[in-house]
């Protein structure tokens, strides 16, 4: 899947597939200045769906346990670091820190700002749905993290990067291959039936393989739409 948006890139050399008639740098200013956020830093946009919205590993969400070291580690990298929230988010830890900001997705004027962000942004680290969608508009480089199944990857940019969450095999104790996932049909198929007649446990993206997978973006490492 990712050899066929790699192909469709370099035989049509589309970078967006739509006009933006946003401002969305004057958006993304004004809305820094009024909360009081710092202007001369690059950008890093947010969204997980976490343990309120989603719950087990089978699913397409992220415990929210990883959440706060990657923002740690970013503001640390000395961005601003925006982390998309809805009423369904855990807990949030917005008062504690400088130059970290979450915008509550409400109604459309959220949904405008959201969007002004994503385009004027570094980087946007996301699961697997929800604003992965904007990538397709937008300049800007991707990272999905924990994605599941493996046969929807909407990334098409050869700056974005996805990584899949891993099949460990509790049978033969090894994490399996994609050729051996494809062969059990679990690119397809990750319910309670699969799972377990395949003997297989779904394990999320550990910090250490998301936080490579940041640092290989923003040192501007060539990563051809690599899913691993």
């Amino acid at each position: 899947f990712n050899q066929i948006h790699k192909k469709f890139f370099k035989k049509f050399k589309k970078n967006i597939l739509a006009e933006i008639n946003l401002d969305t740098k004057i958006i993304v200013k004004k809305f820094l200045i009024h909360k009081n956020i710092t202007l001369n830093k690059k950008i890093i946009c947010l969204q997980f769906r976490d343990q309120n919205f989603y719950t087990g590993p089978k699913t397409r969400g992220t415990n929210f346990e990883i959440v706060e070291p990657i923002v740690d580690y970013l503001l640390k990298k000395n961005f601003v670091v925006v982390r998309f929230i809805s009423k369904y988010s855990a807990h949030t830890f917005a008062d504690k820190r400088k130059d970290y900001l979450e915008i509550n997705i409400d109604d459309e004027i959220s949904k405008k700002i959201q969007f002004s962000f994503i385009n004027e942004s570094s980087l946007v680290i996301c699961y697997q749905g929800g604003i992965h969608s904007m990538n397709q508009i937008v300049k800007t480089p991707f990272l999905q993290i924990n994605s599941i199944p493996l046969n929807i990857n909407g990334l098409i940019k050869p700056t974005d990067k996805i990584i899949s969450k891993k099949f460990f095999s509790t049978v033969e104790k090894k994490y399996l291959s994609f050729a051996e996932i494809k062969k059990r049909n679990l690119h397809l198929y990750v319910d309670i039936r699969s799972t377990k007649k395949n003997s297989v446990d779904i394990i999320d993206n550990s910090l250490d393989e998301i936080l490579d997978s940041i640092n290989e973006i923003i040192d501007n490492k060539k990563s051809e739409n690599t899913l691993f």
